[in-house]
């Protein structure tokens, strides 16, 4: 949802977003959030709406009715994950399950399942695109952000694992030089 624009006072006076009546700043709750410092909404259009809200909670007309979800249970959690997800990656529990399931439960690079895991699996994206790549066990999401998700340097620490693997650590000097056929001196 987009935010709303922001509300510009004209001589003193500002447009009440909820009856659209244009009204003095006194009018008005302080919302020091708010660029112009005022609420968007009267204050008696404001006062109305938490009348409603309260109503609605105490009916339970609304699916965030008090109660609904105890801390500590299992609905509890899956809902906080549903808004920590929402907010983060603009995804859901469910979508977030699904592809869970598409990777059987494991790292999408080392392939370790979640049961041998600490943590659960976290969502790998995309920090240019926001896209969502797969699920990465936290060493693996770990190494892709310390090598700045930069394709070079995963070549250059391959090369390394590669040549270190071939030298013997009997017979180990240090280089004078490091050549590497992957990457172009600049």
């Amino acid at each position: 949802m987009p935010r709303p624009r922001v509300q510009h006072i004209k001589e003193g006076e500002q447009t009440c977003r909820r009856c659209k009546i244009s009204k003095i700043l006194d009018s008005f709750w302080k919302d020091r959030g708010k660029e112009t410092g005022y609420s968007q909404y009267c204050k008696k259009c404001s006062n109305i709406h938490r009348k409603e809200c309260r109503d609605r909670i105490k009916t339970g007309t609304t699916k965030f009715k008090v109660g609904l979800y105890k801390k500590g249970t299992k609905e509890y959690k899956n809902h906080q994950k549903d808004i920590q997800l929402r907010y983060n990656y603009g995804t859901t529990l469910k979508e977030y399950n699904t592809l869970f399931s598409i990777q059987n439960g494991c790292c999408c690079i080392c392939n370790i399942h979640q049961n041998s895991l600490k943590k659960p699996l976290g969502i790998d994206h995309s920090h240019k695109t926001g896209k969502i790549r797969g699920l990465l066990c936290s060493n693996c999401n770990t190494a892709l952000g310390l090598l700045k998700e930069n394709l070079k340097s995963l070549e250059k620490a391959h090369y390394y694992l590669l040549t270190s693997e071939k030298n013997n650590l009997e017979s180990f000097t240090l280089p004078t030089s490091i050549e590497c056929p992957l990457i172009s001196p600049a």
